[in-house]
């Protein structure tokens, strides 16, 4: 992913990262690529989230995660960006991803289908091709789902 020693890309991972991670980092000698950035305001978050080439989503790796979606990945959707998604293949939110005709959930233990998923959006990114993305994601939108919420309190009046 270097070509002639010249860095083609940067990681940063912004809000909360465990330790682990941060040592990961340091014990490979990644500081060049992957700049932990820590808590940055909602606002800093989003505008570097709608800059970003593709975001990262992380479900938690705990019992119980299937039935687990945040906020953040209706915001990556609403971001229009490519997510690399890691978490419960038969879980919730991987399931929002398909419903949103996303990329799949990569397995926790799949390490060659991230690597793969990983090595194929590097070489399109290289070459500045972008899947398009379409906006499925609008139906879990807050206004759609205020929407959908009151046109089911008016049937039952």
């Amino acid at each position: 992913m270097h070509h002639e020693n010249k860095i083609d890309f940067l990681i940063e991972i912004i809000g909360r990262a465990d330790n682990s991670v941060i040592e990961e980092v340091r014990k490979n000698h990644l500081e060049k690529i992957v700049c932990v950035k820590g808590f940055e305001s909602h606002i800093k978050a989003i505008e570097a989230m709608c800059a970003a080439d593709a975001l990262l989503f992380i479900v938690p790796d705990v019992v119980g995660n299937e039935k687990i979606i945040t906020g953040k990945i209706l915001e990556y959707l609403a971001a229009e960006k490519p997510i690399i998604a890691i978490g419960n293949r038969a879980g919730d939110a991987a399931y929002l991803l398909r419903e949103c005709s996303r990329d799949e959930m990569c397995d926790y233990a799949d390490e060659e289908q991230i690597f793969n998923y990983l090595k194929n959006f590097y070489a399109h990114f290289l070459k500045g091709e972008r899947k398009p993305v379409n906006k499925h994601h609008t139906i879990f939108s807050r206004k759609m789902q205020t929407h959908q919420l009151a046109q089911i309190l008016s049937v039952l009046q």
